[in-house]
């Protein structure tokens, strides 16, 4: 994926090329594993500020070990790790290692809603040789968090809508003229 954008004090370009490969297993019908590996860069390169540039190429794992004792009910345990490290000519070197463990629910009514929890635990160990906390590297290599402990959570709530009228009713596509007038009688 790459942008270019033309700005005021010129241009602004973007990269991001991810390349992951995934596998899912399931075992006992009541527990899957699914691990996630991926690769990339991500760059973004100003004519107007050189403070701005980077392009950290990263490499990422993340687990999920789920447990289903139902149909509308899973129970999730999350880790997963990833190294990204600044490698533009003229950049400080910066780099940063993350892991994260976590957990998620998920319930859900058939063909109505579903409910997700999520709690996540995700340590940084980041080292910004001199680059500010708040520049745009230091926010992209450490996910817009900061170096040390971090929690996040999220739950979202997503409802099907229903009820509405998708068709006609079979009785309201009759023709409201069945025959031409003069030809009714």
């Amino acid at each position: 994926n790459q942008s270019r954008q033309f700005l005021t004090q010129g241009f602004e370009n973007q990269l991001l090329n991810d390349l992951s490969y995934g596998i899912r297993t399931t075992f006992v019908r009541m527990y899957a594993l699914k691990v996630k590996l991926s690769t990339g860069v991500n760059s973004l390169t100003s004519d107007f500020n050189a403070l701005n540039n980077y392009y950290v190429v990263y490499k990422k794992m993340d687990n999920e070990f789920s447990y289903q004792p139902r149909t509308n009910l899973r129970l999730s345990l999350l880790c997963g790790a990833s190294y990204k490290t600044n490698t533009i000519k003229g950049g400080n070197g910066e780099n940063a290692f993350s892991y994260n463990v976590g957990s998620e629910i998920k319930w859900n009514k058939l063909s109505k809603r579903t409910l997700t929890a999520t709690v996540k635990y995700i340590r940084i160990n980041s080292i910004l040789n001199g680059t500010s906390v708040n520049s745009p590297v230091a926010y992209q290599m450490q996910d817009a968090l900061l170096t040390g402990n971090n929690m996040t959570w999220n739950i979202s709530w997503q409802e099907r809508l229903t009820n509405y009228p998708s068709r006609m009713k079979e009785e309201n596509l009759k023709d409201p003229w069945p025959c031409i007038p003069a030809e009714c009688n």
